[in-house]
């Protein structure tokens, strides 16, 4: 927990929620939203399919540029896409549009993962960067949960329109924490340093 006074430990575990948060809500109700919206079986898994591509294919250059930028760039390139993605669940309706937001979805997730990684890992000391890494995915496994639990609840009562609009909101809300938090951090000026290149004690 003495990470979590870190400011920069802090904010990419915001970072790191967004991407959490959204996929667990994601993951609770996609299956449903594209039945009711007249999908086949075979097409929700092939969506299923297409939507990991991008965290496959994306997240390492994405990671390669967080070493050459900064993470403050890379996580805002990921909000850019994850918000307007997770609002459009509530609004479209045809399958393969659906699809295509989800596509545009893992792809901000693909940018948020290093993006997360890198402030935690830059914030935490030394000797405690694997431990800094742990909390960042035991943080964004409780952040998943605690969306995807009322996420099927919400689908039928307040509706998917209300529901993902709110969970956008939610995401916007923790970017804007993580920039604050990240505001007069140096992280936020340079691009990131890999374990190898700190002094140490740095």
């Amino acid at each position: 927990f003495s990470l979590l006074g870190n400011r920069l430990v802090l904010a990419g575990v915001c970072i790191g929620a967004i991407e959490f948060a959204t996929l667990g809500s994601f993951d609770a109700v996609w299956a449903r939203l594209l039945t009711d919206q007249g999908a086949s079986t075979i097409f929700i898994g092939v969506s299923f399919t297409a939507m990991a591509l991008p965290l496959v294919v994306l997240a390492p250059r994405f990671g390669r540029l967080v070493d050459r930028r900064t993470p403050m760039l890379v996580a805002s390139i990921g909000i850019v896409a994850v918000v307007p993605a997770v609002f459009s669940y509530g609004w479209l309706g045809a399958p393969a549009v659906l699809a295509a937001a989800g596509i545009v979805h893992a792809t901000g997730s693909a940018a948020l993962s290093p993006a997360a990684a890198a402030l935690v890992a830059e914030g935490s000391p030394p000797e405690m960067v694997a431990r800094g890494q742990g909390l960042l995915e035991a943080v964004g496994f409780l952040a998943a949960a605690a969306t995807a639990l009322p996420t099927g609840w919400a689908y039928e009562t307040i509706g998917r329109t209300l529901w993902f609009s709110l969970l956008s909101g939610l995401a916007a809300i923790l970017f804007a924490i993580g920039w604050w938090l990240m505001r007069d951090q140096s992280v936020a000026s340079r691009p990131a340093l890999s374990q190898a290149d700190r002094a140490p004690g740095s």
